[in-house]
């Protein structure tokens, strides 16, 4: 420490000297090494980018292969499977919607994902607000209770869930596949909802209280909206769980009428499986919706997850 004192007053003294005396001489060595700067910085940066345009490649190459596998028959299939189709065939999907009714199912697993995710939302923040915004005796006790959904699986609730809905009468089944979703959704969009309420800050409701809003105008007009990051993951999340349900559907839906689009998907398995290309077909109309709904709340998804991420 003695001995660097002295360094840096030198230094400081040849740097000085230099600024008043010979001032270009500083400056192009300040561009010397500054370009050095640039080049190790410019360098890194060109290796991160390979990386990732490698990895973007091995995540969309199998998407692009089901889709261009999609538009092939079975000989185009086993001659050429990497090359692009010589004949776009678009029958392969006319007769997969129309010929052999995967145009019902997808209408009714958009119909489940859709209904189910708005319910469970809504009935959700709701009860995320009356938790963390107005502060009770019971809100830890019955947030511990919501909560404890997290660690029940949901194969160990199979068979007492279908013995509870049979002894119950439930005779409507699209009713009682988006109960079911609903239910099994409501622990963990409850546990990121109120994470996030319970970071905004409290002087908003205070102002607002204030001016003359009562408590519906306080969720509809402040927390609801500055809650769009939370409300954004728990959307893709309980729409991802819904559509890409295959156990409850299976279990719960027995009319043909009644059947999602997964449960489709395993029928073409069993009847047309040495037609590759109706099965990829409905291949990538399952992947279109998750794909859709991710791209469009994705940049408030990272948000969301992060500050529910905190809790605790």
């Amino acid at each position: 420490m003695a001995m660097a004192a002295p360094l840096q007053r030198s230094s400081l003294r040849c740097v000085l000297w230099l600024q008043l005396y010979c001032p270009e001489y500083l400056r192009a060595i300040q561009l010397r090494c500054r370009s050095e700067i640039m080049a190790k910085v410019t360098l890194v940066q060109r290796i991160k980018y390979i990386f990732f345009w490698f990895y973007a490649l091995i995540i969309l190459y199998p998407i692009w292969f089901v889709f261009q596998s999609s538009f092939k028959d079975n000989n185009d299939l086993f001659l050429s499977p990497w090359a692009f189709p010589r004949v776009f065939r678009w029958q392969n999907y006319s007769d997969v919607f129309f010929k052999y009714g995967l145009k019902t199912n997808l209408f009714n697993s958009l119909t489940y994902a859709i209904l189910s995710c708005m319910i469970a939302v809504l009935i959700c923040a709701m009860a995320s607000f009356v938790l963390t915004r107005m502060h009770w005796k019971l809100s830890k006790l019955i947030m511990g209770f919501f909560l404890l959904g997290v660690m029940v699986p949901i194969q160990s609730a199979l068979v007492p869930l279908y013995i509870l809905v049979n002894r119950m009468g439930l005779t409507n089944p699209r009713v009682n596949i988006i109960s079911i979703f609903v239910a099994f959704s409501i622990s963990t969009t409850i546990f990121i909802l109120s994470s996030f309420m319970e970071n905004l800050p409290h002087e908003l409701e205070e102002a607002a209280v204030i001016d003359g809003c009562n408590i519906p105008m306080i969720f509809w007009k402040i927390i609801l909206p500055l809650s769009k990051p939370a409300i954004a993951t728990v959307t893709i999340l309980n729409f991802l769980g819904s559509w890409n349900d295959l156990m409850f559907g299976l279990i719960f839906l027995n009319n043909e009428a009644d059947k999602t689009l997964q449960l489709g998907i395993m029928r073409f398995q069993s009847n047309f499986g040495t037609n590759y290309g109706y099965a990829l077909v409905g291949i990538m109309v399952a992947m279109i919706p998750s794909m859709l709904i991710y791209g469009i709340l994705q940049d408030k998804m990272v948000k969301g997850m992060t500050t529910g991420a905190l809790k605790g």
